[in-house]
């Protein structure tokens, strides 16, 4: 049931003919997006990829990359992309760790894939208008069919490569399940939890301080008071993931009882446009970047040169120790990384 294919049909199920994707003058409703997947879908099975397979994807933040992905997650093949800036030998290495089957790429990226020395040992589908003979992705979005979701929620979803500042970058692997209980977290604190506290009449700027903090409460009471009743019984893996699985459909249905469902659109608090470069960047995406970086630099202050930072890494590195000097662990945990040690 919480597999990402079904819960992207759930949306397709609401707001069939509400807007989904936006790309320049590519415009799509969650219907004709499912049809576009699907077609991909077929494709994709056409060319001999199979239930578990990596998809290597080297392309830039676009309309074919969303649909790409979408179509692993129905297909149960695991999406690993890989910045359109990569250079050959970071081709070469993710290529070599993941062992895919399949390499995505497009003008920005057709450079480095052209000196990169597995990449031409892999099958090639190129995206856009580029200089090599590879098959092209639109014609597997020509024929539309409807998407089949055959993957299951403990399939691998994503792969993700670190940056390796401290070696050979390390692939992450993410689950189905994990990601669509993450989205459903990020969606719960930055549309839904947001929207009902700008109808109390709050200002754009208190909702933002005060949503992290209202989602760490709940995220604390629902540590204390349920996920550490049955963490240290026998069978705690089975329980906590049923326990966390139940937690999240009920939140989902009691989010669409609340606020409908429809998804929620907020309004950018800050408007207009800032030239640099002789690019256009909006202001409310440097805001967030700043205010991101700000929040990345005051983590840093508080984990290395606060006292308090000094005894959450104490815990996190010998908790039985900390615990004999009266360090209270177990509050620790619960507060840093939200779950009981």
């Amino acid at each position: 049931m919480l597999d990402l294919g079904r819960t992207f049909l759930q949306s397709v199920d609401r707001s069939a003919n509400t807007t989904a994707l936006v790309d320049g003058s590519v415009r799509l409703t969650w219907g004709e997006w499912a049809r576009a997947i699907g077609g991909v879908q077929r494709g994709l099975a056409a060319l001999g990829l199979r239930h578990g397979d990596h998809v290597l994807s080297v392309l830039q933040n676009r309309y074919e990359a969303a649909t790409l992905h979408w179509a692993c997650q129905f297909s149960g093949l695991v999406m690993t992309p890989l910045n359109w800036r990569a250079k050959p030998e970071e081709i070469d290495y993710v290529l070599r760790d993941s062992e895919a089957r399949l390499l995505v790429f497009e003008a920005a990226s057709e450079e480095s894939l052209e000196s990169s020395v597995l990449g031409k040992t892999v099958t090639r589908m190129a995206v856009g208008t580029v200089r090599s003979e590879a098959p092209r992705f639109d014609d597997l979005l020509k024929e539309r069919r409807d998407p089949t979701p055959l993957a299951r929620a403990e399939d691998l979803s994503l792969m993700l490569y670190t940056s390796g500042t401290t070696g050979a970058p390390k692939g992450v692997p993410r689950r189905q399940r994990t990601e669509r209980v993450a989205a459903l977290a990020h969606v719960a604190q930055n549309r839904y939890l947001t929207v009902a506290l700008l109808a109390t009449g709050m200002s754009f700027w208190w909702a933002l301080v005060l949503t992290p903090l209202l989602m760490a409460v709940l995220g604390f009471v629902t540590e204390r008071g349920l996920i550490q009743r049955v963490f240290h019984s026998k069978d705690r893996h089975t329980l906590t993931l049923l326990l966390t699985f139940g937690v999240a459909v009920v939140l989902e249905d009691a989010l669409k009882i609340a606020f409908g469902a429809n998804p929620l659109r907020l309004e950018a608090p800050i408007s207009g446009a800032t030239e640099m470069l002789g690019l256009f960047f909006p202001n409310y995406r440097l805001f967030v970047m700043l205010f991101g970086g700000a929040l990345i630099a005051g983590v840093w202050l508080l984990v290395f040169r606060t006292s308090l930072g000094a005894i959450v890494r104490a815990a996190a590195y010998d908790r039985n120790m900390s615990a004999s000097l009266g360090v209270p662990v177990q509050l620790v945990y619960a507060g840093t990384f939200g779950r009981t040690p």
